[in-house]
């Protein structure tokens, strides 16, 4: 039994992304592949978020990948507690709109 799903960019290398804050946008290459992987699950899951268990196959620092996609890309990801009968985890929601322009893969 898997629990976490099959993404289709797990091949993901680096992807060029725009992203929009306020009325201006900029582009973006992420060369790092879990970082890549990342914004594309983010962008993906859309108001569904996405939690470390979620894309456990690939994602094994989550919070690292959306620490350096604030910080050094400046997107604004929300990170939401979800309680759970061991405690609690994070669920992570992308607000900065983006827009996927090429992905490299493998």
């Amino acid at each position: 039994m898997t629990i976490s799903k099959p993404y289709p960019f797990i091949n993901v290398k680096a992807v060029k992304v725009k992203i929009w804050q306020g009325k201006q946008s900029k582009e973006i290459h992420i060369t790092s592949r879990t970082v890549a992987r990342t914004i594309l699950a983010l962008a993906m899951a859309g108001n569904q978020g996405i939690t470390a268990l979620e894309v456990s196959s690939w994602a094994f620092r989550l919070p690292a990948y959306v620490h350096i996609l604030r910080r050094k890309h400046g997107l604004d990801i929300e990170t939401l507690r979800e309680d759970h009968p061991h405690g609690w985890h994070g669920r992570f929601f992308l607000h900065t709109p983006v827009e996927i322009l090429s992905i490299e893969t493998q």
